[in-house]
């Protein structure tokens, strides 16, 4: 008779997945963030009128490579500010989340309602058809 037994381990298990939420003063979610054991974090941002989810955008985590910073391609654009000379004036439309480096846009929903109700109608869903980044030789391949 033999018995076989596990390594003793007192370490605790890696999670597969961690999910974090992030909450607005109001209750509303504005942001949950996904990390896979293995693959890059997504990023799901929430906008809101009002009371009513009005969209989510998705992003993931670019690649990181050793010794090598890569840029979204959403670095490259400014916000645009209602009063261009003032630096503190409103700006058009408030989307700095999609300025940031770490995460480039992949995919968006857009969530349509009945007039002055709650009440979903229909969702319009856009994705990234192109690949967020291309690389070529020296060769041109």
């Amino acid at each position: 008779e033999r018995s076989h037994h596990a390594p003793r381990d007192d370490s605790p298990p890696k999670p597969e997945l961690v999910v974090r939420f992030s909450y607005d003063a109001f209750g509303r979610r504005i942001a949950k963030e996904v990390q896979h054991a293995s693959g890059p974090a997504e990023l799901t941002v929430f906008t809101w009128d009002g009371d009513v989810l009005l969209m989510e955008e998705r992003f993931e985590a670019l690649p990181r490579e050793r010794g090598f910073e890569r840029g979204s391609e959403n670095a490259r654009y400014a916000m645009v500010r209602e009063d261009a000379q003032d630096a503190y004036s409103l700006p058009v439309a408030q989307r700095m989340h999609t300025l940031d480096a770490e995460y480039q846009w992949t995919r968006a929903s857009l969530y349509l309602h009945e007039p002055g109700t709650f009440v979903p109608l229909a969702r319009l869903d856009e994705k990234l058809v192109e690949p967020a980044f291309l690389a070529t030789g020296t060769d041109g391949r």
